[in-house]
């Protein structure tokens, strides 16, 4: 009687092992994007205190360029972070404040998104995504 394992038996151990390889490396990357994403919503939730602080001054919101945010990305990916963020239809009454995934070939932060997509904030404090194609769900 020989001792030892036979090949299809060491065949079938690896795929195994493969398989949760690839299983705990997806969960490990979806993991990561939804702090990625957390992330973005305190900063997010910064830029609305400051246009909060900037309404109750000037009776109105603004866009992004008059609010006093240190150290986030406008308009475009910088090195620092995975998202840029902007302020949209700022007016008397309402905002909307945006932060954009930074994608390949962006400059942004590594590693960058394979699908970009957004985190928002309004006045109210209400927060939405959109996500587009298959990327991995920030919540």
């Amino acid at each position: 009687m020989r001792k030892g394992f036979t090949l299809l038996e060491l065949l079938i151990v690896i795929i195994i092992i493969g398989v949760l390889a690839v299983v705990a490396f997806v969960q490990y990357n979806n993991l990561s994007e939804r702090a990625r994403t957390a992330e973005a919503k305190i900063a997010l939730a910064h830029i609305r205190s400051a246009e909060q602080f900037y309404y109750e001054r000037w009776d109105t919101f603004t866009n992004i360029w008059n609010l006093i945010v240190e150290d986030l990305p406008i308009a475009t990916c910088d090195s620092s972070s995975f998202f840029y963020y902007s302020v949209t239809s700022a007016s008397a009454g309402a905002f909307v404040a945006n932060a954009t995934r930074c994608t390949t070939g962006s400059n942004g932060k590594q590693p960058n998104a394979r699908r970009s997509y957004f985190v928002s904030i309004n006045q109210t404090g209400e927060t939405a995504s959109n996500i587009s194609g298959s990327v991995v769900s920030p919540y």
